[in-house]
C-alpha cells in the first residue's frame, strides 16, 4: 500500500460512512418547514467481481430558522448496526439564493462525531461544505466540495497523521413533486489520495480517488409546495 494513501482506520471510516450521510437538501429550507431525508448508497467498491456501490442507509432532520438559515443533523444507520455511533450536527446558510442562470451559494459548517465506543479512538472532525446550486421549476442541480479536516497529529493506529485535510467533490440532480424531493449525487472522496485503503477493493481515477453513488429521498413538512 502505497504511504500517500494511508490515513488512520478511524478516519477513513468516518470519510467513507459520510457518503452514507443524507443527500443534501440544498436549497434553503422555508422558515418554519422541516424536511425529513432518508438516503441509500456509498462508495464504489468491488463485490462478487463487480463494482457496486455499497447499500449504506441514513437519515436526516432540516428545520428553517430564518429564510437563509437551516439547522440540520444526520444518523447513520447501517454504521450504527455496526457497533459505530455515527451523527453529524451543523447549518445551512444561504448566502446567496438562486436567480435564472445565476448560482445560489451555500455554506454549511458541521461536527461529525464518530466512536466505536473506545475513548482513545473517538474522533469529532470539523466539516465545511459550500455548494452552488440552481433551481428551475422542479429541477434541481448542484455542486460543491465538503472539506474534512483533522485535528489530531497521530493516527489511531500510533502512527504519524500525514494529512489533515480531505476533500470530497460532489455533484447532484434532484426534482420535486409537492412536498417530495427525489435525488441522486455522485462523488469522488479524497481524489488526490491512493484509493488502495482497507481490505475492499474501490474504483476511482485509477489508484487514486474512491467514486460514491446515492439516491436520497426528502419529504417537508409546513411551509408551501415549492
Amino acid at each position: 500500500m502505497k504511504t500517500v494513501g494511508r490515513i488512520s482506520g478511524i478516519f477513513f471510516a468516518a470519510v467513507v460512512l459520510s457518503g452514507c450521510s443524507t443527500v443534501r437538501y440544498v436549497r434553503p429550507i422555508e422558515k418554519g418547514a422541516s424536511v425529513v431525508s432518508v438516503s441509500l448508497g456509498g462508495p464504489v467498491t468491488q463485490v462478487g467481481g463487480k463494482y457496486l456501490p455499497l447499500p449504506l442507509l441514513s437519515a436526516g432532520y432540516g428545520y428553517g430558522a430564518t429564510d437563509h438559515l437551516s439547522i440540520e443533523a444526520g444518523l447513520h444507520i447501517t454504521s450504527a448496526l455496526f457497533g459505530v455511533a455515527h451523527v453529524d450536527a451543523g447549518v445551512n446558510w444561504a448566502a446567496l439564493k438562486t436567480k435564472g442562470m445565476i448560482p445560489g451559494v451555500v455554506l454549511s459548517p458541521k461536527v461529525v462525531l464518530l466512536s466505536n465506543f473506545k475513548p482513545h479512538e473517538s474522533r469529532a472532525y470539523p466539516v465545511l461544505t459550500p455548494s452552488l446550486y440552481w433551481k428551475r421549476g422542479k429541477h434541481l442541480w448542484y455542486t460543491g466540495a465538503e472539506n474534512w479536516f483533522e485535528r489530531h497529529t497521530v493516527r489511531s493506529d500510533g502512527n504519524r497523521q500525514p494529512h489533515h485535510w480531505l476533500f470530497i467533490p460532489f455533484i447532484g440532480y434532484g426534482i420535486s413533486k409537492g412536498k417530495w424531493q427525489f435525488q441522486t449525487e455522485a462523488r469522488v472522496y479524497m481524489p488526490n489520495l491512493s484509493n488502495e485503503v482497507g481490505p475492499t477493493t474501490n474504483l476511482g481515477f485509477g489508484e487514486y480517488g474512491i467514486f460514491g453513488i446515492f439516491l436520497g429521498v426528502n419529504r417537508s413538512f409546513g411551509g408551501g409546495e415549492r
